[in-house]
This record gives C-alpha cells, sequence and structure tokens, in this order.
C-alpha cells in the first residue's frame, strides 16, 4: 500500500512541477495547486512514518526469530563444557592453586574448543577480564571466573 501512494505522489509531483510552472489563470486554481501541495507533504510525511516503522517491524521479527532459534553444540564441544561444569560443581579452588587433574581437563577442554593459539588464549583472557571487572563483589560468578582467569 505504502508503495502504491508513493507511485502516486511521485506521479503527481511531476504533474505538479509543470502546472506550477505554467502562469496562472485565477485564484480558485493557485488555492487547488496549493491544497495540493499540502496534501502532498502529508503523504511524503506518511510514507516516510511507514517506512520507518516497516524497518523497526522487520527487526523486530528478526529479534523475534533470534530469541526462538537454537543454536546446536558439536558434540565434543558440549563434551567439554559438560567437564569445565564438573569441575566448577565440585569446588572451585582458591586462585593460583589448580591440580594437575583439573588443569588436564581444562586443558581438554581448551583444545576441544580450539583455544590452542596464543592468540586465543588471550582472547579469552581478556574476555574473561571484561567479565570479572563488570561483576560486582558478592557476584557468585565472581569466584568462578577468578579460577577461569588463573588458570
Amino acid at each position: 500500500m505504502c508503495l502504491e501512494l508513493k507511485k502516486f505522489i511521485d506521479r503527481i509531483s511531476k504533474i505538479l512541477l509543470a502546472i506550477e510552472s505554467a502562469p496562472p489563470r485565477c485564484t480558485s486554481g493557485i488555492q487547488a495547486l496549493c491544497t495540493l501541495k499540502i496534501a502532498m507533504d502529508k503523504a511524503k510525511l506518511l510514507i516516510q512514518h511507514c517506512s520507518e516503522s516497516s524497518k523497526l517491524y522487520m527487526i523486530s521479527g528478526i529479534a523475534r526469530d533470534l530469541r526462538r532459534t537454537k543454536f546446536p553444540l558439536a558434540p565434543a564441544k558440549e563434551e567439554a563444557g559438560k567437564v569445565i561444569l564438573g569441575l566448577l560443581r565440585q569446588a572451585i579452588p582458591v586462585p593460583n592453586s589448580v591440580n594437575d587433574l583439573e588443569l588436564e581437563a581444562v586443558q581438554l577442554a581448551a583444545s576441544t574448543l580450539e583455544i590452542t593459539f596464543p592468540s586465543t588464549v588471550l582472547i579469552e583472557k581478556r574476555s574473561i577480564k571484561r567479565l570479572l571487572d563488570k561483576a560486582t563483589d558478592t557476584d557468585p560468578k565472581k569466584k568462578i571466573l577468578k579460577w577461569l582467569f588463573y588458570l
């Protein structure tokens, strides 16, 4: 509907320019042209509003679709996550005191998640550091983040 209105406005605008360039014949014609011009401006504003609303509607639809979408993990990555969660559920040790079994489990998870290069390790550490900075002192996640940061 908006597209049809836009086509109609474009056609009238072309005709209106031709009429305005011709010398006026009477005052009622001038008044009719002024009224038409005002109606055209209102229609253009309506089309602009429709196009902005359509974009917002499309964006909200995309956001709704993304909320419903499930991103499946590869079985190996899911298993790596379970190993880390298992370690976290046992008990989180004091930072800087990680036993060999925990370190081996984390190394296995890191290799499964393809965190093997120094650059990827650095990216993960920076991400954990940012999360640590955002976490409050009373946040239970802070202890987990510290534990992961010092691995």
